[in-house]
């Protein structure tokens, strides 16, 4: 990028129809002789217990593809699946033509994508469709071959609200290989932030402007020794907005605790600006 920074520029916003889907599971062990209205209600706290009164009465719920009654006994071995009418959230995208997203660079192996914010990497929670797996394979065409790529296997996470690079593996081997290298810290990820407030940094090393912090402060405790696993980020100023009283800083984790960028900046009083949870 020639030392430039570029900023991601998300003009559209992609919606879907509401479609059925159906979730299907294999009857675990904890549920044989329970009714399957019990397993439901008690199970799935996504409806009321009358949503799934209605849901067994009408055949939206079915065992091994038969219709049953609200006091059926689960056995061992029986195919529970659920029809619904799903309805997914709209997603930031860069284009409104296929694929939709931006894609960086091919390989005969890999898929380097510019994930846009709000879009989930992979199916979960309300994402299906709208998951940037799914949208590549059903709608990007790949020029090496001319074809629809039929799987993609993340190397690394990128939460659904971060924006940036995602590299995706053709195949599971190769996205084990790289997921290893980034776990064994064979290369580096850098995150950009834009966090609230001028950015206060005592500088430890004059010529990259880094400090580091830790996630809490006295590490010399024993049940933080005991309970807590150790954190480590190094943070670098690159520019500070008067107008918005805002800071852009560049992070670099050393380790991969779940949300370790946004607590830490949080913990130094500069939380993400327009972060949701911290």
């Amino acid at each position: 990028m020639d030392g430039k920074l570029i900023e991601a520029n998300y003009k559209f916003l992609r919606t879907i129809k509401p479609y059925a889907y159906t979730y299907t599971t294999y009857a675990k062990g904890r549920w044989e002789g329970r009714t399957i209205l019990d397993v439901y209600s008690t199970e799935y706290g996504a409806y009321p217990n009358s949503y799934y009164v209605t849901a067994i009465s009408q055949g939206r719920i079915l065992v091994s593809d038969t219709k049953v009654s609200t006091s059926y006994i689960i056995k061992g071995g029986d195919i529970l699946s659920h029809t619904v009418h799903r309805h997914e959230p709209g997603v930031a995208v860069q284009s409104d033509v296929e694929p939709y997203v931006t894609v960086v660079e091919e390989t005969d192996e890999l898929l380097i994508v510019d994930k846009p914010g709000t879009m989930a990497v992979h199916p979960c929670g309300g994402y299906n469709m709208q998951s940037l797996v799914n949208i590549l394979i059903e709608h990007y065409t790949s020029p090496l071959t001319g074809g629809k790529i039929e799987k993609l296997y993340p190397v690394h996470r990128l939460d659904r609200l971060t924006s940036g690079l995602i590299i995706l593996g053709k195949n599971s081997s190769v996205a084990q290989t790289l997921g290893k290298c980034i776990m064994n810290r064979g290369c580096q990820k850098l995150y950009l932030a834009r966090v609230k407030g001028k950015f206060p940094l005592k500088i430890v090393k004059h010529k990259d402007g880094v400090c580091e912090t830790s996630s809490f402060d006295d590490l010399s405790d024993e049940l933080y020794k005991k309970t807590v696993k150790p954190a480590h980020t190094a943070f670098g100023v690159v520019s500070y907005d008067e107008k918005t009283d805002s800071t852009l800083v560049i992070c670099r984790p050393y380790t991969g605790r779940t949300h370790q960028l946004r607590l830490h900046l949080q913990h130094l009083e500069h939380p993400i600006a327009n972060d949701p949870n911290y």
